[in-house]
């Protein structure tokens, strides 16, 4: 049986964040021994197009097919070609080596072991889920058909399909780095959590069963899989649309991929080791000393991840955001072309949201589109905002690029993973004692080397400011404007200035 960790797009929707059942296993769920209720918040039900399909052993080679696509803030039909993408045992591709649908994921917590606490073992470790059903392989046997949108077929080609421009993105521009082996695609499943001890207002309490919807993941044990969760059953017929037809959604999901295959096994030998329920790092060697697995460095590298798949979502778009803006509630707050939320606040880390992500201090639930900057999906954004201004301030400076056009736009898609390598490698040079805004140097740090490497690379225009001291002086004035808490900007002068 498997067991899988998980980074995801940010919308968790688990019903309730209370706890899970109390067998301590990891074989699937005990017994229960309280009544099970299960949460509002119910998925979607979804059907196969093509069953016989499932049954058959032809293989079959797929050309083109009808998918759907976010544009702005609509969604669109349109046909496609596909790219390597065939059935055999299961639908596959270069980047994707098998597809499941309608996958059981299972896992036990407790409320009673306290907040925080609800999905640890018994060595304070938090639970992975497990597959407890056999796994389903999805077959794909017409080519250049309409499968529908809500079908597991149709939502299968959407996603194959995106992962497949995101993977060629990253051949194109990253072209002798390190190899992404594929990854598995696992259509609409349930990730079910059991929720032992949950009190209801009546004082009983009851086993409580919730799932993970509208929502999509990337994980990363036992080996590499992206997961598009099915949409709540309530909401699914009033949306515009779903997170399978975005994009950016694919692509980021894959920059995860691209993160942990190229720097996974140093964020280990730090001692970071992802937790998808608190989506955050577990820091090894804080709990060793401390006996908590929270740290100032593992809250900032999260946030830093979400800004690394972030970025190459973007740019393997070609910078427009068109698939991104229009989704609800975030689409806007994670463009890194905007400097401000939708609520109109500037992406700017000050000294209190800094508190808010290190769990300094208690920040209240916001409404839909606030930043709440506790997750670390919001401080992603403001960094992301900060390195693309950076990397656009490098570019511009340079009469080898034009702002806006496709090489300008790969070029900085080339930037990222190099900054990326930097910072993991200056966090990793960091003294353990850093505390807070210092877990920031390895921001600028790395943004120094890859603004020197294209110095070093790039001819500029040499006139104004589009000089080396000019262009350390812009990239130093960015990122003073993006983190008013970070002690020395990229470049600066003793004391925070910029020359």
């Amino acid at each position: 049986m498997a067991k899988f960790l998980a980074g995801t797009l940010g919308l968790w929707a688990i019903a309730a964040l209370t706890g899970c059942g109390g067998g301590g296993g990891l074989s699937g769920p005990a017994q229960p021994v309280q009544p099970i209720l299960p949460s509002e918040d119910a998925p979607a039900s979804y059907a196969l197009t093509d069953p016989s399909c499932q049954e058959s052993s032809t293989p079959v080679h797929l050309a083109h097919t009808q998918i759907r696509a976010w544009k702005g803030d609509e969604v669109k039909s349109q046909r496609v070609e596909l790219v390597g993408v065939s059935t055999g045992t299961s639908l596959m591709s270069e980047a994707v080596s098998e597809t499941t649908y309608d996958d059981v994921y299972e896992r036990d917590c407790d409320v009673d072991l306290g907040q925080g606490h609800f999905c640890d073992d018994v060595r304070g470790n938090e639970k992975s889920w497990v597959n407890s059903h056999p796994l389903k392989l999805l077959r794909v046997c017409r080519d250049d058909f309409d499968y529908g949108r809500t079908s597991y077929e149709g939502v299968a080609l959407d996603s194959i399909h995106y992962i497949g421009k995101a993977q060629a993105r990253y051949k194109q521009l990253a072209p002798g780095d390190t190899a992404l082996e594929p990854i598995k695609l696992s259509v609409l499943p349930e990730f079910i959590d059991y929720y032992s001890n949950y009190p209801q207002k009546d004082g009983q309490k009851v086993r409580l069963e919730t799932w993970i919807t509208h929502n999509s993941a990337h994980f990363q044990s036992p080996s590499p899989m992206i997961a598009l969760f099915p949409e709540k059953a309530g909401e699914q017929p009033k949306a515009k649309g779903f997170f399978w037809e975005s994009q950016f959604v694919l692509g980021h999901e894959y920059g995860h991929h691209i993160d942990f295959t190229r720097n996974g096994l140093m964020l280990s030998a730090m001692g970071l080791r992802w937790q998808p329920f608190t989506h955050r790092f577990f820091d090894e060697t804080a709990f060793a000393t401390s006996g908590s697995g929270a740290s100032d460095r593992s809250a900032v590298h999260g946030a830093v991840g979400e800004t690394f798949a972030d970025l190459t979502a973007y740019y393997a778009e070609g910078g427009t955001g068109d698939s991104l803006r229009g989704l609800p509630c975030f689409g806007v707050n994670r463009d890194p072309a905007n400097g401000s939320f939708l609520t109109g606040e500037a992406k700017s880390l000050t000294e209190d949201r800094l508190a808010a992500l290190l769990g300094q201090v208690t920040e209240p639930d916001k409404p839909c589109g606030s930043p709440q900057f506790r997750d670390i999906h919001y401080i992603g954004s403001i960094v992301a905002y900060a390195l693309d201004q950076s990397f656009a301030r490098l570019t511009a400076a340079s009469a080898s690029f034009t702002p806006g056009e496709p090489a300008d736009i790969d070029q900085r898609y080339r930037m990222t993973i190099a900054w990326m390598d930097r910072y993991v490698a200056a966090s990793k040079a960091m003294p353990l004692k850093a505390q807070g805004a210092d877990w920031l140097a390895p921001i600028a740090t790395a943004l120094e080397g890859v603004t020197e490497d294209f110095l070093d690379g790039f001819a500029l225009r040499g006139a104004g400011n589009d000089t080396n001291a000019g262009v350390k002086r812009g990239i130093c004035t960015i990122l003073k404007d993006a983190f008013p808490v970070m002690q020395r900007p990229s470049f600066a002068l003793a004391g925070g200035t910029c020359a």
